[in-house]
């Protein structure tokens, strides 16, 4: 049965997985468009430079989230995967003696 936080928990890490296969993504499709593109069109390295600019963002999109601050998806993906916190969520939290 999946509950509410583990629920939470998958969406906040299909949003992590998001980005690193859009980064993958842009980094394909740079690698097409040097391999069987024109070289010296102006065109051609504009594309070039989009793509790889859109790959480096989507990196660091990624990891940025993935910092254990609180308001970002890194620490509600940790609390997500603790049986600890999820208890405490729900109000059935007894501490270990």
């Amino acid at each position: 049965m999946v509950t509410r936080a583990k629920s939470l928990t998958h969406q906040l890490l299909a949003r992590v997985c998001e980005n690193l296969a859009l980064s993958a993504i842009c980094i394909v499709v740079c690698a097409v468009a040097i391999r069987y593109g024109r070289q010296n069109e102006p065109i051609a390295t504009n594309l070039r430079l989009f793509l790889v600019t859109g790959a480096w963002l989507n990196l660091y999109l990624m990891i940025f989230n993935l910092m254990l601050v609180p308001p970002l998806d890194g620490s509600m993906i940790l609390a997500g995967f603790s049986d600890g916190a999820i208890r405490f969520r729900r109000g059935v939290f007894t501490p270990s003696r």
